[in-house]
Formats: structure tokens, C-alpha cells, sequence
């Protein structure tokens, strides 16, 4: 899809755009693709990532910034625990564990043999957990049914973990 946004800041600087994004420029404080913010940050997703709340500096201060529905309005965290993030979170989406889930997992590093393992659902996400390639899928059929198509090209996510490894053993056949 179209990334229509081209505007970045540096992941430990979030909390400023927040707290005062008429002031968050690029050259005082690292963002990327525009001068300034135009506006501060309002809606902010957090997917399987502590790096906002209790990863960060000064939790103090940064619960004081989230709890401020002025600053941050609303905060999606999507989360296998009930981390101190998603405790503060307004919508709460409980992601599936990797065991619950297909995918490659590859370990080039620990060994000099570098090797992939297809992982299986061991099994189907508990209660109302999901995977996030479903989510995605069931929010964007939600927005626009066209958007889906282009995110998923059709496929499931055991087709696309199966698509992605066929793709790999063309470049490396001994895969």
C-alpha cells in the first residue's frame, strides 16, 4: 500500500510530539520529512512493544502524558500480557503468542549452520486473542474491503508464511 505519511521522529522522542508537537521541529529534535509537526501526536498505536511506558525514561512523566486525554486522546495497545502499558491502554486488542501461530523462525547467529523452522500452531489463539495479520485484515475489510485485498493479495497467513519460504528457496535453493 501507499505510505501516504513521510514524516518520522526518533522512536525515544515520541513522548515529546505528544506532549508538545507545535514545538517538536527536525533540527532540535531529529524528525525526519518535514521542518516541524504540525499537530502533536493524538492516536498512537503500541504493538508487542514496551519501548512507550516502562522501557522508556522517566515512566512517571510519560504516564502523566498518557493519562492526559488533552495531549494523547487515544492509546491502542495490542499485547500478549498485561503489561503497565496496556493497563493504561483505552483499547486493549489481546494479540496470539507465537505458539498460537505459523511463521518462520530462522537462527543464522547461534550456530555456524543457519537453518529455518516452520512453526506450527501449536494452538488456536485462547479467548478473544488473535493474530495481528487477522486484525489488520478485519480492520481494513472494515475501513475499505479494497485496502484488504491489497494488504492480504489473497492470502491467509499460513499462505503467505508458505509463499515467503518459496520465495527464499528460489535465491537459495539449498534452503
Amino acid at each position: 500500500l501507499d505510505k501516504p505519511i513521510t514524516v518520522g521522529i526518533p522512536v525515544f522522542k515520541w513522548s515529546d510530539a505528544v506532549d508538545h508537537g507545535e514545538e517538536f521541529t527536525a533540527e532540535k529534535d531529529g524528525g525526519e520529512g518535514a521542518e516541524r509537526l504540525v499537530n502533536p501526536i493524538k492516536f498512537m498505536i503500541n504493538y508487542a512493544g514496551q519501548c512507550i511506558m516502562n522501557q522508556h525514561a522517566d515512566p512517571a512523566r510519560i504516564t502523566e502524558i498518557l493519562q492526559d486525554e488533552n495531549k494523547l486522546e487515544t492509546l491502542v495497545v495490542i499485547y500478549t500480557h498485561l503489561t503497565p502499558t496496556a493497563k493504561i491502554a483505552d483499547y486493549l486488542l489481546p494479540d496470539a503468542m507465537s505458539i498460537d501461530q505459523p511463521d518462520l523462525i530462522k537462527n543464522e547467529n547461534s550456530a555456524e549452520t543457519g537453518y529455518a523452522i516452520y512453526a506450527q500452531p501449536a494452538i488456536q489463539p485462547p479467548g478473544d486473542a488473535m493474530r495481528v495479520y487477522d486484525m489488520c485484515t478485519e480492520i481494513l475489510e472494515r475501513v475499505n474491503p479494497e485496502f484488504a485485498q491489497k494488504f492480504t493479495e489473497g492470502k491467509t497467513q499460513e499462505q503467505w508464511v508458505s509463499s515467503l519460504y518459496e520465495q527464499a528457496r528460489d535465491d537459495m535453493p539449498e534452503l
